[in-house]
């Protein structure tokens, strides 16, 4: 066995062997860019080169880099020529590049598109099929990774706003191939266990594109959309934006963040609780003192003084009904008499003793009919009435007018 004499040593030796490998000291290799960043003091960029099982670190230095005819972006197909080199002072594994050339956008950005535009046309990113979280859960469910910091942040998080929580913790993989079925089985366990949870949180910490592309799973997602528990998630950082954050009921840009979002802090619960507790007591002694004042006012009332109260306002009602009767009984008997005078002063008017009384008389044959001109002759026996005699008188001469002008 060789043995090295230091780290430096031992480093050095395998640039060497990198340097006279004749297949990784002048190569080319496809992949897909990721974490691209090119710094302003420098020039120079630094990246990551990936395909669908493994990454390898990049660095192209400024006098490279301005011969690019392009602006490289994370998820571009590319092809890079460079050797393979370790870089001393962290003994990192990298490709020294000198040449780029672009082939196209990378595979998994493009399936991320049509992902993405096919749950959306479905109607799983729709707004109205979003549940609301509850405001105050009895009990959290979260799925991450068991070991990770996220966890221990979300737990301090909720300790520090608010130490009355009840939380369990589902152990789930939040990177690879075989992480989405793993977190589908914890939505599986909480909404099938006994003592479900009120809220789920889907966490995982930042990481490139690829480290979060499980949560970009189809199965996931409507996995998500068919949970009848309202579901945070909290995945990455606040630029980082997945499939999962789009279908879940609400987005939180970090997991601290989810751990905020779903219990209220316990110092604003009690100031809203003192607030409430004073409008619950001005309400109830403002009603107190209204009803006081009620049976104040109810107490004084004379008709509560003594029962002649009461029997006083009868009686003058009473007397007011007799009044009224009176006066309109009055009034009728007045009515009344003035129109049967009216009517006597008109029949003594159309009377016939009236007409006698200005000079005529009334002719009666001796059967006490009235007689007509016609009707008389000489030696008749007749009777005159007048309005102050009764005459017998005898026919003597019947001259009936027009003869005697002739």
């Amino acid at each position: 066995m060789y043995g090295f004499a230091s780290v430096t040593e031992f480093v050095k030796y395998v640039q060497t062997v990198f340097d006279n490998d004749d297949k990784i000291s002048n190569m080319s290799v496809k992949g897909e860019i990721s974490g691209f960043k090119r710094y302003a003091n420098s020039g120079h960029c630094y990246f990551s080169l990936k395909d669908k099982d493994s990454t390898v670190n990049c660095v192209m230095y400024n006098w490279y880099a301005n011969n690019l005819g392009f602006a490289p972006e994370d998820g571009m197909l590319v092809n890079v020529v460079g050797n393979a080199g370790i870089y001393n002072q962290n003994g990192r594994f990298q490709i020294y590049c000198t040449h780029m050339s672009k082939i196209g956008k990378g595979d998994l950005r493009e399936n991320f598109k049509l992902l993405f535009k096919k749950l959306g046309d479905e109607g799983l990113f729709d707004p109205s099929h979003k549940k609301s979280i509850p405001v105050m859960p009895k009990k959290i469910g979260v799925i991450s990774s068991g070991s990770g910091a996220v966890i221990h942040d979300i737990i301090r998080t909720l300790k520090r706003r608010n130490p009355f929580f009840d939380l369990t913790l589902y152990p789930s993989a939040v990177q690879g191939d075989g992480a989405p079925k793993e977190l589908i089985a914890g939505l599986d366990y909480f909404e099938s266990c006994e003592d479900r949870p009120d809220v789920v949180i889907i966490a995982r910490g930042g990481g490139s594109f690829e480290d979060l592309f499980c949560f970009n799973d189809e199965a996931l997602a409507r996995r998500i959309y068919d949970f009848t528990i309202p579901v945070i998630s909290g995945v990455g950082h606040e630029v980082d934006y997945t499939i999962c954050d789009y279908v879940s009921d609400l987005r939180v840009p970090t997991p601290t963040a989810a751990a905020e979002v779903v219990l209220p802090k316990y110092d604003d619960l009690s100031y809203r609780l003192m607030l409430l507790d004073n409008d619950l007591y001005n309400s109830v002694q403002g009603y107190i003192d209204s009803q006081k004042k009620r049976l104040d006012a109810l107490r004084n009332h004379k008709a509560l003084s003594g029962p002649e109260y009461q029997l006083q306002n009868e009686m003058k009602r009473v007397r007011d009904l007799y009044e009224k009767l009176n006066y309109l009984e009055n009034t009728r008997i007045e009515r009344e008499k003035s129109s049967l005078l009216y009517n006597m002063d008109r029949i003594e008017l159309m009377s016939p003793l009236n007409i006698l009384k200005r000079g005529y008389s009334i002719t009666f044959d001796d059967t006490g009919k009235t007689l007509r001109s016609d009707k008389v002759k000489a030696g008749d026996k007749i009777k005159i009435k007048t309005s102050d005699a009764d005459i017998d008188a005898t026919v003597d001469l019947v001259t009936l007018k027009g003869e005697s002008d002739g």
